[in-house]
């Protein structure tokens, strides 16, 4: 039930921002202006691409790496440790990236949208 009234509410949001260009579209017919627009969809369009790397793992094995590194290089872990012990972390996905298909969704949107109406306005 709640997971239906988010899913609603993200429609709702996503229509009522959708609406609101329009109504922008219609009104403001300065090119600086679509072109911040465009800027600003192209810094959402990037977030959302670097949390979407991030959460498919990408630098996951990178990481580890780097700490058995640290481990292995530091002479006090040596004296202290009696056995190399080497620890395996799995990767759990994660839902917490929400805000990552919003914010590529959303630049994809303003960018074409933005890119559309600045044609127009141009000629």
């Amino acid at each position: 039930m709640l997971n239906m009234y988010k899913k609603r509410r993200n429609l709702t949001i996503t229509i009522l921002l959708l609406l609101i260009l329009v109504v922008l579209s219609l009104t403001i017919q300065s090119i600086v202006f679509w072109n911040n627009v465009f800027l600003v969809g192209l810094f959402c369009f990037i977030c959302g691409g670097i949390l979407l790397i991030l959460k498919k793992g990408i630098f996951n094995n990178m990481f580890y790496s780097f700490r058995v590194f640290l481990k292995n290089s530091s002479k006090l872990q040596m004296y202290v440790s009696e056995k190399d012990e080497v620890t395996t972390t799995k990767h759990l996905p994660s839902n917490n990236f929400i805000v990552t298909y919003f914010l590529l969704i959303g630049g994809v949107i303003l960018i074409g949208y933005s890119t559309s109406i600045s044609f127009f306005i141009s000629t």
